[in-house]
């Protein structure tokens, strides 16, 4: 009797620890081997190995700017109109005047 009060009452740790065996066991028998994963993708992670090691060299290449003002004028004004607070008021609408 003291061993079915026990089952009662860890039943859902039980339920849930064979459910969690049972998915482990069915993603380790049925999921593809870790070789088989890496030999389909090999050519898209040497490509984004490439382009990210490709990115690191202009970065690494490209922060060596005599100041931190280094900011060319057009892309200075593009920042001002972004983050102004307001926009320009746009022109009146005079074609629907019924003066």
């Amino acid at each position: 009797m003291e061993i079915q009060k026990l089952i009662l009452k860890f039943r859902y740790h039980i339920l849930d620890a064979l459910l969690l065996v049972s998915t482990i066991f069915t993603i380790l028998f049925f999921a593809p081997r870790f070789l088989t994963v890496l030999d389909y993708f090999w050519p898209l992670f040497f490509s984004t190995s490439l382009f990210l090691a490709v990115i690191f060299l202009f970065v690494k290449d490209s922060a060596s700017y005599p100041t931190d003002n280094f900011i060319l004028k057009p892309t200075k004004e593009l920042l001002n109109y972004v983050a102004a607070d307001h926009l320009p008021e746009p022109p009146l609408d005079n074609h629907n005047n019924t003066d």
